[in-house]
């Protein structure tokens, strides 16, 4: 425990006053804040009893803006953004300026943990104007930081070192040392993605040095997260599993969930990958426990009627069955797997299948939650501000909608992944020109690759007529699009192409792929087809290449599955269902095609094709002379 903390404890079992416990509770709040959030959010919650008792304004403002931060430490984003909305309000009427810049940049810090880059941007910089106005550069170096973090999220790596380096260098004057070790932690986070991996790791080592050394207990863990991220992305996973260790034990002793699930997840998925299949499965659920303990005592604090407890409920009742449902697939996979493999592989291929409906599971509830609290956040908002603040009611529509978006793009996923494989799907074919039909694509994709200044770059031959289901087809081709603008950096090019071929081009080119594999020793085999189809005369040759990050060995081999998480991360805040690419895939093999990813490795961009029958072209000028008669 700090010297500051002891010296507040000791203040508050002296304090008289209504007044002088308020004041003291807040700040004890504030000091817990890293350490023991839970606590801080106690004390905080106690400032706000009497604070509303006395009718104290500054008290209760400045509580307010305390409970807000102790939840957002402890990963309750939408009350978080309640009460920094509440604290606001009730600073600008008492005219606190410090207060509300406070206030400003902990409602960006809630939108930036729900994905809503932009607007956690536009709090940050409202908040960082008001602390250069009033000359307060500890204050500025915080909101610095996190509008470096927004341009991180959004790929702009520039911008995020700019402010993150201005941002340390004014806590260094200041002899911030706590604010220095977050400091480096951010910009050992950029130094990473930008592949400068030694600047990152020493980066890494001085944040992890300053907070030993001055007990700051929670930067310790969340910088040993961070190293074990850049470990792991360097395959050195021995070391990567000691690093996720002691931050899962740090975390552990502060209570940190968010950080806890996060370590069980990466270790999770580490053992999985070196084969250990019993460790990976523990760790799994003790992820999805944590998460799941998380959303459930965030819900019982806000509890405010009988009808957040039905819905409350509800949840509980629809993860029982998913369990029930889990176990019934298990069930099937066991009775599958003994009629074709021996006892050993049949242990083996229970345990995969487990992990993976278990895995599948802990994705829905994971990316089904946080649009959920949003929606139930910004209600209340709306229902609060109805009357008092109409002006903000279409920004909260808005922020509901977008997480509305979210989650009925993953439940249409599941259920057409679902139709797909209960054999319960059928194609309604017709005569269509892919490259009219990958034209209309691109240009309902162009506002969000102008969004990040994406340039699109096509090359469409005329005719190129194949008999498919124009729906499902557009569909793949936008999951191939949308991808590649969703991974690829600020400012890339993107490179559509749809062409017809002849089996001899193709074959022609697997032969020349084929030698080079041979000289680079490996087998010759394509590891990347999606299916055997057998070939037709000719086909329709669809291709969408990027300058993405890349693939990485471990990425192609498991890259068209369901639920796949990849090395790559959005670089624009989007959200992704894991699915896009299974889906493309199942669409491609019903129509008797076959999909390829190609990549040269990380940081060399991947490109897609999908290769379809071609239409008889004697039946396409029939049908031509048959509409003109």
């Amino acid at each position: 425990m700090s010297k500051k903390i002891n010296i507040l404890e000791a203040e508050l079992s002296a304090a008289e006053t209504d007044a002088e416990k308020i004041s003291v509770l807040n700040e004890l709040s504030w000091e817990l804040r890293l350490s023991n959030p839970v606590r801080g959010l106690g004390l905080c919650t106690e400032a706000l009893r009497l604070a509303q008792a006395t009718d104290h304004a500054l008290g209760i403002a400045q509580s307010l803006c305390n409970c807000a931060v102790c939840n957002w430490y402890l990963a309750n984003y939408d009350a978080t953004a309640v009460k920094a909305h509440e604290a606001l309000t009730r600073f600008r009427t008492l005219g606190d300026k410090p207060g509300e810049a406070s206030a400003l940049n902990w409602l960006g810090n809630a939108y930036f943990s729900v994905g809503d880059s932009g607007g956690a941007l536009d709090f940050h910089r409202q908040s960082l104007a008001l602390r250069e106005s009033l000359g307060d550069h500890n204050a500025m170096a915080y909101s610095l930081s996190n509008i470096g973090l927004v341009h991180y999220r959004l790929g702009d790596f520039t911008s995020a070192l700019d402010h993150c380096l201005r941002s340390l260098r004014i806590r260094d004057a200041g002899g911030d040392k706590q604010g220095l070790a977050m400091s480096l932690n951010d910009i050992g986070r950029i130094y990473a993605s930008m592949r400068e991996f030694a600047s990152a790791a020493e980066c890494y080592q001085k944040s992890f040095e300053l907070a030993r050394a001055i007990g700051d207990r929670f930067v310790e863990a969340v910088t040993l997260h961070y190293l074990g991220e850049l470990q792991l992305s360097q395959d050195e996973s021995d070391q990567a599993i000691q690093s996720f260790t002691d931050s899962l034990n740090l975390s552990r002793r502060l209570g940190a969930k968010e950080w806890m699930y996060k370590a069980h997840q990466c270790l999770s998925q580490i053992y999985e990958q070196r084969g250990e299949i019993a460790e990976a499965f523990e760790h799994y659920k003790a992820f999805h426990k944590s998460e799941q303990k998380a959303l459930k005592e965030n819900a019982a604090r806000r509890a405010r009627s009988l009808t957040m407890q039905f819905e409350i409920d509800q949840a509980q009742k629809e993860s029982e069955l998913r369990r029930a449902e889990a176990e019934n697939y298990r069930l099937r996979t066991v009775e599958l797997a003994k009629a074709l493999e021996d006892v050993n592989r049949l242990n083996l291929s229970l345990g995969e299948a487990n992990a993976i409906k278990t895995e599948l599971l802990a994705i829905a509830a994971h990316d089904l939650k946080n649009p959920l609290q949003s929606i139930m956040g910004f209600t209340e908002l709306i229902e609060e501000q109805i009357d008092e603040q109409p002006q903000n009611i279409a920004q909260h529509a808005a922020t509901i909608r977008s997480a509305s978006v979210r989650m009925l793009t993953l439940i249409n996923g599941l259920l057409e992944t679902a139709s797909i494989d209960g054999g319960k799907f059928e194609l309604k074919k017709k005569l269509v020109d892919l490259s009219a039909l990958a034209l209309q694509v691109i240009e309902q994709n162009m506002p969000q690759a102008a969004l990040k200044s994406q340039q699109m770059i096509a090359s469409l031959q005329p005719e190129t007529f194949a008999d498919i289901d124009p729906d499902r087809m557009k569909e793949a081709i936008d999951n191939l699009i949308s991808n590649a603008i969703k991974y690829s950096p600020h400012g890339k090019r993107i490179w559509i192409s749809v062409e017809k071929r002849s089996e001899e081009q193709k074959e022609q080119r697997l032969r020349d792929e084929g030698r080079r594999m041979r000289k680079e020793g490996e087998k010759e085999k394509e590891v990347l087809d999606s299916s055997l189809t057998p070939r037709a005369l000719s086909f329709i040759h669809i291709s969408v290449r990027d300058e993405g990050p890349g693939l990485t060995e471990m990425d192609k081999q498991k890259i068209f599955g369901k639920f796949q998480r990849l090395s790559a991360r959005p670089t624009g805040g989007e959200s992704s269902t894991g699915l896009g690419l299974a889906i493309v895939k199942r669409f491609t093999e019903l129509h008797g095609g076959h999909v390829r990813a190609e990549s040269q490795g990380e940081g060399c961009g991947t490109t897609f094709t999908v290769d379809l029958p071609a239409a008889n072209l004697e039946t396409v000028h029939l049908g031509t002379a048959r509409k003109a008669v």
